[in-house]
């Protein structure tokens, strides 16, 4: 990252307090990225891989483009070590490095919850769903007062009926429905 926007982005990250601004901090690097954060590996032939396995903080090495998952939303570069690739996001290691990104968040029991939710839409959704997911999760699963993430089961199948009845409707409507030939 250019100096000036990483120098934004870590007074971002120091801003954050609840659980809600944290969610949205991660919707709106996702949004803007439209991509999954993945290793890139070049061979000797100087030939471009793309893994299949998400990476907290991924840098090609030819473009300098940076992208980030869920988590890695969360975390400066400052505090980033390589050595949490490949950890879920319930590992202290990943834990801490996100407690030391974002010093000023006021953690619950359910913000672990939170990331591992956010993490599992950018592994397992396609970024162009990625919209209408995030905006059905942060209807649904924050409270009104404090933007404290709440999972429990009615919050969960609420959010899953919701997803299922957006689908449908664009089913409905043959506009852009994944499984539209079906």
């Amino acid at each position: 990252m250019e100096t000036e926007t990483l120098i934004a982005f870590e007074k971002s990250l120091e801003s954050i307090t609840s659980d809600r601004q944290a969610f949205h901090h991660i919707a709106r690097g996702l949004l803007k990225q439209n991509a999954k954060s993945t290793d890139i590996y070049y061979d000797d032939d100087d030939q471009q891989f793309q893994s299949d396995e998400c990476a907290y903080i991924s840098i090609n090495m030819k473009s300098g483009e940076t992208t980030r998952c869920a988590v890695g939303w969360l975390i400066n570069e400052e505090h980033y070590v390589p050595e949490i690739e490949g950890k879920p996001v319930y590992d202290s290691d990943v834990e801490k490095i996100v407690l030391e990104s974002t010093p000023n968040w006021n953690r619950t029991e359910e913000s672990m919850a939170m990331l591992a939710f956010a993490q599992r839409i950018h592994d397992g959704q396609n970024p162009e769903d990625w919209q209408k997911v995030l905006s059905i999760a942060n209807s649904r699963l924050f409270t009104i007062e404090g933007g404290f993430f709440k999972l429990n089961k009615i919050a969960i199948d609420t959010v899953a009926d919701d997803i299922i009845k957006s689908y449908k409707d664009e089913r409905y409507f043959n506009d852009n429905y994944p499984n539209a030939e079906q």
